[in-house]
């Protein structure tokens, strides 16, 4: 489910981030955010991190802390690449009581 809301929305070239990333990057989060929500999953309050980068040889690592109870809050991950960068999306669900 969740790759359907989000390999759509990666699916960019590098021409569209240089032009204006702010904007870009502020449109995807709220675009994969409502798709998320559009899945009806009530409880839940979702945070949305969109990192994308240029492909040119470098390393690259993401990592992330929450205080979070792991038997009910989760995460999900999707990945895009082409041939000249990358896009990594990763959305938290934490339930709301």
């Amino acid at each position: 489910m969740f790759s359907t809301v989000t390999t759509g929305e990666l699916n960019l070239d590098l021409s569209l981030i240089l032009s204006g990333p702010d904007d870009l990057f502020q449109m995807l989060t709220l675009r994969i955010r409502r798709g998320v929500k559009d899945l009806d999953f009530s409880r839940y309050r979702f945070v949305v991190h969109v990192t994308i980068g240029q492909l040119k040889r470098q390393c690259f690592q993401i990592s992330s802390r929450f205080l979070w109870d792991h038997k009910i809050d989760g995460f999900a991950t999707e990945n895009f690449m082409n041939d000249t960068l990358f896009a990594t999306c990763v959305v938290y669900a934490v339930y709301y009581e």
